[in-house]
């Protein structure tokens, strides 16, 4: 099995563009330490359950303020030892072996031990929450000889370590895994404690600096402050009063930040196109056949529409998977071209030469001018959207519980197995119809049972090409995602396939 499972790919995806608005101030020398973290978040925690937790940028901040993982994703996705000091496989690789540091204790006093972290794991495990694929392979956990536990697996799982970086390796207090509040009231050995009296549920979020951290090195603020802005229009008048220091951008509003005193950083690698969720006609009966499938990819301009939609901020593609991954197959950049001919004749074969009807659901803060650019286009093809709206976490929710057959969005950027494992798998979350075939559950195969990394990307590469030519997803770019600092107050490095840095990467302004 390859040892990093792609996530040591090289930095070169992070564009880390700094470009320079105009209007933008020189940052200043500061005589004193910026004692407090002002980040901005799109949304509010779904849970402080680790089992319960999404693995999306928006969830991790949150979830790294409070609680430690048994292994770190460094900035270039490096994976380093952490509360797990090392970690080996045994030959087969169905059983993984971590050693832990033995000086770690919770916010709460409790010490941090092999039995606390076989607790968590089958926690997790037991959850059934919306990553709870990361540990699908998971059969047992014991403690072992010395300061180790001994992850058993039913079959390899090449993204185990990477997971065991996010959510699936967060690590809560005995204490805190017994309340039956967790979701709202965490309890971990994290760098910060929750402070619930400056805390305001759904707004804003308060972390105190814990000290008797046990990696004092990386808490460089006393306070971190995240604060809730679902309206894409609010984020640039929060920066420019000061209620945000570092907030993801939008294409969209990057104008609004051009008087600022903003540093803007791009990472190029999430995909931005339809998510066909149903591709069996459960839903929408039309998306079962391959041909109306293929039909939305020959409809959409992609040119266009990066133009239109994002500024041109990005790269047209007609796949899921980025340069950077070893999955990653040239040719299939260009598999659909901007065809509404051909889109049409491909209707009429799968029975639907007067179009049909579809309904898609969207977040609510989406601008209305960009869903009548999509609209359109299929309009021209036939293809009649009606748009249902959506706040923010029904919207998320709604799109992993099997409720919409088809809709836009954007997803991050995952290496090989985990862009697998997160949205083709039959027991992915992003699969929530559990949709399959014969032929893509023998490909998936290969990518699991790889034994070197050039075999795994071989077979990473055979599962890219067959749902992309099964048109299994629609993509229509790589946005490059913006993300605004203020430099008088913070620097930030940009993190590996994410477009939302971790809290790590932050530091006081010099």
């Amino acid at each position: 099995m390859p040892t990093r499972a792609y996530v040591g790919a090289a930095i070169a995806v992070v564009a880390a563009a700094a470009i320079a608005l105009s209007g933008c101030a020189p940052a200043a020398q500061q005589t004193e330490q910026t004692t407090t973290l002002k980040l901005g978040l799109a949304n509010a925690p779904q849970s402080f359950d680790p089992a319960q937790m999404g693995d999306a940028g928006n969830m991790l901040q949150y979830a790294q303020a409070v609680y430690d993982s048994l292994l770190h994703k460094a900035p270039d996705g490096t994976i380093e030892p952490w509360l797990a000091t090392d970690w080996k496989y045994n030959d087969d690789n169905t059983e993984l072996t971590l050693t832990l540091r033995d000086d770690v204790t919770f916010a709460n006093g409790e010490k941090f031990t092999p039995e606390v972290a076989v607790a968590n794991l089958e926690h997790f495990k037991a959850g059934g929450g919306p990553q709870g694929s990361m540990l699908a392979e998971l059969e047992s956990v014991a403690v072992g000889e010395g300061n180790t536990v001994v992850l058993k697996l039913s079959a390899p799982n090449p993204s185990l370590i990477s997971y065991l970086t996010t959510v699936a390796g967060l690590q809560v207090s005995m204490e805190g895994l017994e309340n039956p509040d967790l979701a709202t009231v965490p309890s971990g050995s994290g760098p910060y404690k929750y402070d619930a009296d400056g805390s305001t549920s759904g707004s804003v979020y308060s972390f105190e600096a814990r000290e008797d951290y046990w990696n004092e090195d990386i808490v460089d603020f006393d306070t971190v402050e995240i604060r809730v802005l679902e309206d894409p229009a609010a984020v640039a008048n929060a920066f420019a009063s000061g209620q945000v220091d570092a907030v993801p951008a939008s294409v969209e509003t990057l104008a609004q930040f051009e008087n600022t005193s903003a540093k803007i950083d791009t990472v190029e690698g999430d995909w931005s196109g339809f998510m066909m969720f149903d591709r069996t006609g459960q839903l929408a009966e039309p998306l079962g056949d391959v041909r109306v499938r293929q039909a939305f990819n020959y409809a959409i301009d992609r040119d266009q529409v990066l133009e239109t939609v994002v500024r041109g901020y990005g790269t047209v593609t007609t796949q899921i998977f980025s340069p950077e991954d070893p999955g990653y197959v040239p040719e299939l950049d260009d598999a659909y071209d901007y065809d509404p001919e051909r889109a049409k004749e491909l209707l009429a074969e799968a029975g639907y030469p007067d179009g049909f009807d579809v309904t898609m659901i969207v977040y609510s803060a989406s601008p209305a001018d960009t869903l009548a650019v999509y609209a359109q286009q299929l309009a021209e093809v036939g293809i009649r959207v009606t748009w249902e709206t959506q706040d923010l976490n029904t919207f998320l929710v709604s799109m992993t519980t099997g409720k919409t057959g088809i809709n836009p969005m954007q997803f991050g950027a995952k290496g090989g197995w985990e862009m697998i494992n997160q949205l083709i798998a039959p027991n992915a979350p992003w699969n929530p119809l559990h949709d399959q075939t014969d032929e893509l559950t023998a490909l998936i195969e290969e990518v699991r049972t790889a034994t070197d990394d050039a075999a795994q990307a071989e077979a990473v590469q055979k599962v890219n090409t067959y749902v992309v030519e099964n048109a299994w997803f629609s993509p229509w770019f790589r946005v490059a995602s913006p993300y605004a600092t203020n430099p008088e107050k913070v620097s930030v490095e940009m993190q590996y396939q994410q477009t939302i840095p971790s809290l790590y990467n932050f530091s006081p302004a010099e």
